[in-house]
């Protein structure tokens, strides 16, 4: 925390409100994450939006282009994470697929008595 103090120092602009083991609640006006991105834009908007890691940001990074490689290559989308969507939703199920379901759960009953008796 000392050091994301430090680096947020010269700026009044920025403060640091919380830091926890998974996540760090910081604000940066758009001219401070343009000036820590070394005038990228788009750094700058990963900045403001969360996408890098800040509070996991090196204390040996002594430039700002290693700064802004370092969030390059950081950067956290939330749009890269795959979520697993089921094939069929609950609501989607027909009265075949319920009879079907039905069997299949009478089926494994018969195994779980039938591994019981052995």
């Amino acid at each position: 925390m000392a050091y994301l103090k430090a680096l947020t120092a010269d700026g009044d602009d920025i403060t640091v409100n919380n830091i926890g083991p998974t996540s760090t609640e910081y604000r940066v006006c758009r001219s401070t994450a343009t000036e820590l991105a070394g005038g990228d834009e788009k750094f700058a908007d990963w900045l403001l939006k969360g996408e890098v890691p800040i509070h996991r940001m090196p204390r040996g990074l002594k430039t700002v282009a290693q700064r802004v490689e370092w969030m390059g290559e950081n950067k956290v989308s939330i749009h890269k994470i795959t979520e697993k969507i089921p094939e069929r939703f609950p609501g989607d199920l027909g009265p075949t697929d319920e009879e079907e379901l039905a069997e299949q759960a009478a089926a494994e009953r018969r195994a779980q008595v039938a591994a019981k008796l052995i």
